[in-house]
């Protein structure tokens, strides 16, 4: 896991992406910019008409997406760092996030980072009850594919940035058992006997 700053992306703020790919913090950085524009920020305008039109133009674009990929290819793992891929002294020491996961389910790491990457979504996140939460996690745990986990998770943040406090169209976590909040694996059991 490796760390850009927004402005380390062409971007005027220092807000970090982590990621384990360049693809990854770019993607991030494009959420985080569409984020500043629809909040009227007008100080990452310039950086999401630049972004918008690497979109557009992947061929002209290409120079800046080897400069990002090798920049990105040279961070050591971990926390921000400067341009030379140096620590920052100007920086504060990154700050450990905990983010809360579900009542059966622990918050696995993709969703943890895509949260990580979109501050609204987890604004509304810790804000959710821990059984909400699960269901989330549950209905990204469940897909069968790779392309259906990844398209879960960004359907979470989509449906949390919506104001949905449970995934869309989902039947509910089949780790628990109804109306208890609790793992079906930890309940006793019991046999009713009828007594003469």
């Amino acid at each position: 896991m490796k760390t850009m700053t927004c402005r380390q992306l062409g971007g005027p703020c220092d807000l970090e992406h982590r990621g384990e790919s360049a693809d990854d913090v770019i993607n991030a950085q494009d959420r985080h910019l569409k984020e500043a524009e629809k909040a009227g920020d007008a100080s990452h305008q310039e950086a999401r008409e630049a972004m918008k039109g690497r979109w557009r133009r992947p061929k002209k674009s290409l120079d800046w997406y080897r400069d990002t990929k090798q920049a990105f290819a040279e961070l050591p793992e971990g926390g921000p760092r400067g341009a030379a891929g140096q620590p920052d002294e100007s920086e504060n020491p990154m700050k450990t996030i905990d983010i809360p996961g579900g009542v059966v389910h622990e918050l696995p790491a993709d969703l943890r980072d895509a949260l990580l990457a979109n501050t609204t979504a987890l604004d509304i996140w810790t804000g959710l009850t821990p059984l909400a939460r699960n269901e989330f996690i549950c209905w990204v745990e469940d897909a069968k594919q790779q392309q259906t986990r990844e398209r879960r998770i960004r359907r979470t943040q989509e449906e949390l940035e919506e104001g949905k406090r449970r995934p869309c169209c989902w039947v509910g976590c089949k780790h628990r058992t109804p109306g208890t909040g609790k793992s079906r694996q930890f309940q006793p059991q019991f046999n009713l006997v009828t007594v003469d």
